[in-house]
């Protein structure tokens, strides 16, 4: 437990968050970390980012206060272990994270909570008078940043989903909001006789050539675009929905599910990739409570309990069989079409 004063430290940190979290996201957007390399002065690294020596030099100073790079008097620049988390290509990368929870329209979002714990609604819905899906269509910056954010989960999700469970008995599995195809080609490279689809929105699986190539499995992989809240391909053994129906409220939910009942034949599998909120608080981490608030202030949705999902998928055409817990956050909800 800690002493009076240390829990005043934390609790200070954590009340002045948004300025550390601010310096975190430009850090990741001028791609500091990727630019340090093994050091570099300050005054190397401001020539490059075409900024003022002085405040670059205070910016990092602060971020090494939270060990977030280290830098001598001389004004040499070197890497931490925390640095190195927000670096493009780390085995754990939080670059992606830190550019989209820091993107502009986010942090207004989220400067409106009060409207959303008040109403319920979405406050990100009430600012901006669309989805966040369709501001990041029009916005491709941040929205290649949620796609490399799905795409490169901090918590590892892809990797642990593949080592728990067994995807080796299916020919075809059909990756439904699959982006930019990171997750099927993961499990394609992990299952060599399994073929695939991704399928999402047009505009987001034009990406997915890159990075189902780049893995190695491009043969077996087909790309499709499209719209599940108006149908989902036909023909898949197993049908997965990645950290989908949290975005949405029971009735788009509900939608989406029906759509995956109607393409799949009676012996395909649904498996929905989920946080699972159930009475054991003591098991869930803080991260999955921000999560919850991010759903409800972004998308008016909220993670849900393994009850909520039995229902939804009872609902829709499936009946709920089992869920797997994962070494990540995230757990596996196995359905089966009734009837």
């Amino acid at each position: 437990m800690q002493s009076e004063q240390d829990m005043f430290e934390t609790m200070l940190a954590r009340v002045r968050g948004h300025q550390s979290a601010a310096l975190i996201h430009l850090a990741a957007r001028w791609s500091i970390p990727d630019r340090v390399g093994d050091g570099i002065t300050v005054d190397a690294l401001a020539d490059k980012l075409a900024v003022d020596t002085g405040a670059l030099r205070r910016m990092l100073r602060a971020l090494a206060s939270f060990e977030i790079f280290s830098i001598d008097d001389a004004g040499c620049i070197r890497q931490t272990a925390a640095s190195r988390c927000l670096m493009r290509d780390a085995p754990r990368s939080l670059h992606a994270a830190a550019l989209f929870w820091g993107m502009p329209a986010a942090w207004t979002a989220w400067g409106e909570l009060e409207y959303s714990i008040r109403t319920g609604e979405s406050s990100f819905e009430h600012l901006f008078q669309r989805s966040l899906f369709d501001y990041l269509g029009a916005h491709t910056e941040y929205g290649l940043a949620f796609d490399s954010f799905m795409a490169l989960s901090p918590e590892q999700r892809h990797d642990t989903i593949v080592k728990s469970y067994d995807f080796s008995r299916f020919n075809c599995i059909a990756d439904v909001g699959g982006g930019n195809g990171r997750f099927i080609a993961t499990i394609l490279r992990a299952t060599p006789t399994a073929r695939g689809i991704v399928y999402d929105r047009p505009g987001v699986v034009e990406g997915a050539s890159h990075e189902i190539n780049a893995l190695g499995v491009g043969e077996r992989c087909t790309i499709v675009p499209g719209d599940f809240f108006v149908n989902v391909p036909g023909g898949a053994d197993a049908y997965i929905l990645s950290q989908i129906i949290h975005d949405w409220e029971d009735e788009a939910a509900l939608r989406i599910l029906r759509n995956c009942r109607q393409a799949a034949g009676k012996k395909s599998v649904l498996l929905l990739i989920e946080r699972i909120f159930d009475l054991d608080a003591d098991k869930i981490s803080p991260n999955s409570y921000l999560s919850d608030i991010e759903m409800l202030v972004l998308h008016k949705a909220a993670e849900r309990s393994t009850g909520e999902y039995k229902e939804l998928l009872r609902e829709s055409g499936f009946q709920l069989q089992t869920v797997i817990s994962t070494a990540s956050p995230f757990s596996i909800i196995e359905a089966a079409p009734i009837g």
